[in-house]
C-alpha cells in the first residue's frame, strides 16, 4: 500500500489539502473530483488481478448535501476489505458522518477548520506506510528518541505514536536505567519526564549534558510550572513539552529537534570533509578570527612549525606566536587579518617552536569579508633559497658578487646558439 488519494470536487479544497500534505512531505498518488469514478477506481485498484498498489489512504471531501454515489463511497470505505484507511473531511459534524466514523475501523472524520490537523490524522490512520521525513535525517538515518517516564503506559502511548512517525524509539523509567542506555548507545533525542523515581528531570539533563557528546535534551511534564521550566533550561534542556498539548503539536516540537540534529550532523559531516582535505595537502595552513588568534592548524602546519598538537597554538595570537619579528602596524600578515585584504606569494621568516626560524612563502585569504578572521597557507622554501643561493654562488665571484668567468662562458655559449638559429651581429 503506498499513496495517498485525494476526493475532493471543489478545487479551492483540494488546493488546500495538497499544500498541506505538501508541507508535511505526504505523497498524493493521484485525485479524483467524482465520488462514482472515485468508488470505481478504489473497486479496481483492490482487484488481484490490478498492477496498481492500493493506497494506503483515502482523503475524502463530505459534500454539502449527501449523494448515493457520495454514500456508496463511505459505504465501500467502511465494508470493504481491501479498502484504503479513510479521512473524510466536513464542514460540521452531522449525525450521519458520526455513526460513519465510529462503524468504520479505518476511518477518522476531521472538520475543514481544523485541516491543520491532517498530517497527524495521516500518521494515525497509516503509520507503517507513510513516514514523516522529520524523522529522518540527511544522511538517511532515522532519529533515535529515548523517552524517560517512569508511568509504563505512558512510555508505551509515546513510544507508539513516534514509533507511527518513524522514530526509533527506547524506553527507560529511571535515571539510572536513562543513564545506562545513554552509555551503550546513540540517541539523537533524550526526552524526560521531569518527575523520576529516582531524581529530577533537571539532574538527569544535567548529568547527559556533561557528557563528550550529549543528545538535544527535552523534558515532558504534566503541567505548566515556570519554576520546573527555569530549572530545566538551565540544566541543558532544549525544549520543554507538556502531556496535556495536543499530539500534533508534541509532534511538531520533536520535528524541530530532528531539524537541528540534520543541521547539526550536516555540519560535522562538513568539517570532517575538511578536516581530511587539510590533513592531505602538502603545504601549512592555519586560520585566525578577526582578533588574529589562531583557530585551526592543519597537521603539515604543525610539522613545519615544530609543534605536535595543535592545542598548543589555538588561542594564540599569531602575531606573538608564528611572525613576532613583524610589526603589528605594517606586517601584511596582520593587516590581512583585521582589514580583510589578500595578499599573495609574501616571502618570510616565520618562528618554530624552539624559537628558531623557518623562511616560508604565504598567501593570505580573508574569511567572509573584513574583520572576520583568515586563513594563511604558507611553504616551507629553505630548500628553494638554498638552491637558489648555491646556484648563485657557482655563477658569481664570491668576493665582489660579479659574475665570474663560468657564468660568462654560459652567457657566450647560449648567444652563439642564439645568433646561428636567428643571425645577425651581438656585443657581449
Amino acid at each position: 500500500m503506498s499513496g495517498i488519494l485525494l476526493v475532493e470536487r471543489s478545487t479551492t479544497l483540494s488546493h488546500l489539502l495538497r499544500r498541506t500534505l505538501a508541507a508535511a512531505a505526504l505523497p498524493v498518488r493521484a485525485e479524483i473530483g467524482n465520488y462514482l469514478e472515485a468508488h470505481d477506481h478504489l473497486r479496481r485498484i483492490g482487484r488481484p488481478n490490478s498492477k496498481d498498489p492500493p493506497y494506503a489512504l483515502a482523503i475524502i471531501g463530505a459534500p454539502a448535501r449527501a449523494t448515493r454515489e457520495y454514500q456508496a463511497l463511505l459505504e465501500f470505505a467502511r465494508h470493504a476489505p481491501d479498502a484504503p484507511a479513510t479521512l473524510l473531511m466536513a464542514h460540521e459534524e452531522t449525525a450521519e458522518i458520526r455513526t460513519w466514523a465510529a462503524t468504520t475501523m479505518r476511518g477518522r472524520f476531521l472538520l475543514w477548520s481544523q485541516f491543520s490537523r491532517i498530517p497527524a490524522c495521516v500518521a494515525e490512520l497509516a503509520p507503517d506506510e507513510l513516514v514523516t521525513d522529520g524523522a529522518i535525517v540527511e544522511t538517511g538515518e532515522r532519529v533515535r528518541i529515548l523517552f524517560v517516564d517512569d508511568s509504563r503506559s505512558v512510555c508505551q502511548a509515546y513510544s507508539d505514536l513516534l514509533g507511527r512517525n518513524g522514530y526509533a524509539v527506547d524506553v527507560a523509567d529511571s535515571i539510572a536505567e536513562a543513564e545506562q542506555k545513554v552509555a551503550e548507545n546513540a540517541y539523537d533525542i533524550v526526552i524526560v519526564d521531569y518527575f523520576l523515581p529516582d531524581g529530577s528531570g533537571d539532574e538527569l539533563c544535567r548529568r547527559l549534558g556533561e557528557r563528550e557528546d550529549p543528545p538535544i535534551l527535552a523534558v515532558i511534564t504534566g503541567s505548566y510550572r515556570e519554576d520546573i521550566i527555569r530549572r530545566c533550561l538551565q540544566a541543558g534542556a532544549s525544549e520543554c513539552m507538556f502531556k496535556n498539548e495536543a499530539r500534533e503539536l508534541f509532534l511538531a516540537r520533536v520535528r524541530t529537534l530532528a531539524r537541528t540534529i540534520e543541521m547539526r550532523k550536516s555540519a560535522e559531516a562538513e568539517r570532517e570533509q575538511l578536516d581530511g582535505i587539510l590533513g592531505s595537502v602538502g603545504d601549512g595552513v592555519f586560520g585566525v578570527d578577526g582578533d588574529g588568534r589562531i583557530s585551526f592548524v592543519n597537521p603539515t602546519g604543525l610539522r613545519l612549525l615544530g609543534y605536535g598538537d595543535d592545542s598548543d597554538l589555538i588561542g594564540l595570537l599569531a602575531q606573538a606566536a608564528i611572525h613576532p619579528q613583524e610589526s603589528p602596524r605594517s606586517s601584511p600578515l596582520s593587516r590581512a587579518y583585521s582589514e580583510g585584504v589578500a595578499v599573495h606569494h609574501i616571502e618570510n621568516m616565520f618562528r618554530r617552536r624552539d624559537g628558531s626560524g623557518v623562511p616560508v612563502e604565504y598567501t593570505v585569504l580573508p574569511l567572509a569579508g573584513s574583520g572576520h578572521g583568515a586563513v594563511v597557507i604558507f611553504r616551507d622554501i629553505a630548500e628553494r633559497r638554498t638552491a637558489e643561493r648555491l646556484r648563485w654562488e657557482l655563477s658569481h665571484d664570491p668576493l665582489t658578487g660579479l659574475p665570474n668567468a663560468r657564468h660568462l662562458r654560459q652567457r657566450l655559449i647560449a648567444e652563439l646558439a642564439r645568433l646561428r638559429d636567428r643571425g645577425g651581429y651581438s656585443a657581449l
